[in-house]
């Protein structure tokens, strides 16, 4: 999922320029309270905040997820993938290229983390 979607997906997630939500209030022409921060929002409910997951954090789990199963199964969608991407090379030597898909690249991201 692009940043941009994962960031305006809930409502609650300030953008980097501006804040909205029910948390955050303040527009360029109206400046109001901020009653919390995205940090604390994050926090559990036993430090005092709304235990919100992180969409990053959570994306970053499913991918890792999926690429745990690439690299153990030889599901249907593995071999998909490596007859389309990897074509018999090397899997931890390989590179995205521009054409790639956005799940590939992120794939390939989640590799280098993993490894």
């Amino acid at each position: 999922m692009p940043k941009s979607f994962s960031s305006t997906a809930i409502g609650l997630i300030p953008k980097k320029d501006e804040s909205h939500g029910f948390l955050w209030s303040s527009t360029t022409e109206k400046k109001s309270s901020h009653w919390a921060s995205w940090q604390k929002v994050c926090y559990p409910y036993q430090k005092g905040g709304l235990k919100v997951q992180k969409l990053q954090d959570t994306q970053n789990a499913f991918t890792g997820n999926l690429w745990w199963r690439f690299i153990t199964t030889k599901s249907m969608w593995s071999r998909l993938l490596s007859a389309t991407y990897i074509r018999g090379k090397n899997i931890y030597t390989l590179q995205a290229r521009e054409y790639d898909s956005r799940q590939w690249k992120r794939l390939l991201q989640r590799r280098n983390i993993a490894n």
